[in-house]
């Protein structure tokens, strides 16, 4: 019982402590927010600032980019060919012609009573190795969580294309974007940061660095386990230096060539390892296309299409834009031609 003439006091004191324990929580949850975003925070080339968060894409996810079989084909491309290609190991390799091409998912071919694109399309593309760089087929070289749970052995794929049939088999190979390699060698593939640590893009993603070696040997043996599987094509997907998250991050400093040599040195080893009896591709975006170089990715028109059968195009453009760009580039050159979306 209080003494009379005093009351008991609680005031300012308790409430100072209780300022002070929100704006500490408030700081907390601040250092928190900011460590799980940080790898969503996207530096892009001309200064600005964005957040890429999966849940704004409708919840996509890598695992998603795999079609599923019940989707069916996607959308079929076209080709337009150069007349100074009319000779060449496979049979859809002709002058002047169109070249239509559908996508399915590699394990998804053994559903149907016969495998292979609808009537009317020459060319069937199928992902043998995924964005995130997770394996479809049963490969020597996938490290340890890279084999997919659905990945079919290469004897079965062997026997598949070992079968009469009238279109083109196209072995697609996101090579430079590899989450598993690239951490799983970071010194002698990987792009890694100053520390030696390996670099984080969007979504955590990392890459293989295509000046390294170690590099070019795995993405040469994994296009040679394709060969002998009996594609007919091989497609680079993923091909270039990132371009997007925290760019500035990376460390360039051991690097004894340029971006755009480095890639020109990688299709050359690529193109050798492979031999002349297989087709070998790129598919680019109409941006990098229609840019001709992008300095970012090390992408130079000039200097890729040289060195490839055929050039893939996405994210639409215009297609006398797109011709008018690659049209000069083909004349006396092998290049087949290149495919746009349609």
């Amino acid at each position: 019982m209080a003494a009379r003439g005093y009351q008991n006091y609680h005031g300012k004191k308790n409430g100072r402590r209780m300022v002070l324990v929100v704006l500490l929580v408030l700081v907390l949850l601040l250092c928190v927010g900011y460590l799980a975003l940080q790898d969503h925070i996207i530096y892009e080339s001309d200064g600005s600032i964005t957040l890429d968060l999966p849940f704004l894409r409708g919840g996509e996810t890598a695992a998603q980019n795999l079609p599923d079989a019940a989707d069916g084909e996607t959308p079929s491309l076209q080709i337009v060919t150069s007349a100074d290609s009319a000779d060449g190991p496979v049979p859809d390799r002709q002058a002047g012609g169109t070249f239509s091409v559908a996508e399915q998912a590699l394990y998804a071919l053994w559903e149907d009573d016969t495998p292979g694109p609808a009537a009317g399309v020459q060319g069937l593309v199928t992902e043998v190795k995924g964005e995130t760089g997770v394996f479809y087929y049963q490969s020597d070289w996938a490290v340890q969580g890279a084999a997919d749970e659905r990945a079919v052995s290469r004897s079965g794929v062997a026997d598949l294309l070992s079968e009469e049939r009238d279109w083109s088999a196209v072995a697609a190979i996101h090579c430079f974007r590899d989450d598993y390699y690239a951490m799983d060698d970071m010194e002698g593939a990987g792009i890694c940061q100053s520390t030696g640590y390996i670099w984080f893009g969007v979504d955590n993603s990392h890459w293989l660095e295509p000046s390294k070696q170690g590099t070019r040997a795995y993405l040469c043996a994994v296009a040679e386990e394709c060969r002998d599987m009996g594609f007919d094509e091989i497609l680079l997907r993923s091909f270039g230096y990132p371009t997007r998250g925290n760019l500035d991050k990376i460390d360039y400093s051991g690097m004894q060539m340029s971006k755009e040599e480095s890639l020109e040195v990688f299709l050359r080893d690529l193109r050798e390892a492979l031999g002349e009896d297989v087709l070998l591709s790129v598919e680019l975006t109409a941006e990098d296309v229609l840019s001709g170089h992008n300095s970012i990715s090390g992408v130079e028109l000039e200097r890729i299409l040289p060195l490839v059968d055929r050039l893939y195009v996405t994210g639409g453009g215009d297609r006398a834009a797109l011709e008018a760009a690659v049209g000069p580039l083909l004349a006396d050159r092998e290049t087949s031609g290149f495919l746009v979306m349609e």
